[in-house]
This record gives structure tokens, C-alpha cells and sequence, in this order.
């Protein structure tokens, strides 16, 4: 695959005149340091599928992983414990409910036009 990747890549860039990686540019990182923007990753991250359409709600999605903090189940490798610590807003007396979750994700939208239900 790599190699019929490859090939492409320098097929597109000799037709087009251009040289370089195909997607550049476009994606990148940033390192998370700041509790603030952790939140904002969070959320961005879990309200992907509704804002596409594909789903209402960020649990709604079978391959998110809103899915898992939800109902509780996911992957074994799927460690849960920071996100449930800031879902519960950092507080460590507040406990991590479930329910909760999709409000949670849905927060940082004004006017969010989401819709959940706890229970």
C-alpha cells in the first residue's frame, strides 16, 4: 500500500508541478497543556459525528468514543479515567455520571440544538 501510495503521491506532483507531501500543511499538532483547551479537544473530538450528521447525540456514534464513556463499555485499552475527571468539570469530590456525557460533550456550543437524555 505504501508503495501504491507512494506512487501516486509523485504521479499527482509531476502532473500538477508541484512537489512535496500531498497533505501538507493541513494537519498538525499541538501539544495539550492547558485544562481549557483539554475540554475544547474533548468536545471537538466527540461532537464530530453530529456536526457531520451522521448521528444526534456524540454517543449515537458506534465508532466514538463518547459510545464508551457513555455506557461505560469500549475497549479494554481505552483508559477513561482522565476524561471522566474532566467531565466531571475537575472537581474530585464530583462523581462521573454516565448519563451525563452527552451533555457534557454538547456544552461548549451556544444555542447547542443537541438534544439528550439522563437516565
Amino acid at each position: 500500500m505504501q508503495r501504491i501510495g507512494n506512487g501516486y503521491v509523485r504521479w499527482f506532483n509531476r502532473s500538477r508541478k508541484r512537489d512535496g507531501s500531498l497533505y501538507r500543511g493541513r494537519f498538525g499538532g499541538r501539544r495539550i497543556d492547558d485544562g481549557s483547551y483539554w475540554l475544547t479537544v474533548l468536545r471537538y473530538i466527540d461532537l464530530n459525528a453530529p456536526r457531520a450528521g451522521i448521528c444526534a447525540l456524540p454517543s449515537d456514534h458506534l465508532y466514538g468514543s463518547a459510545r464508551a464513556y457513555r455506557f461505560g463499555d469500549g475497549p479494554s485499552w481505552l483508559h477513561r479515567e482522565a476524561v471522566e475527571r474532566a467531565a466531571a468539570e475537575g472537581d474530585p469530590s464530583a462523581l462521573f455520571r454516565a448519563p451525563d456525557y452527552d451533555a457534557f460533550a454538547s456544552s461548549c456550543i451556544p444555542g447547542s440544538t443537541l438534544t439528550w437524555s439522563s437516565g
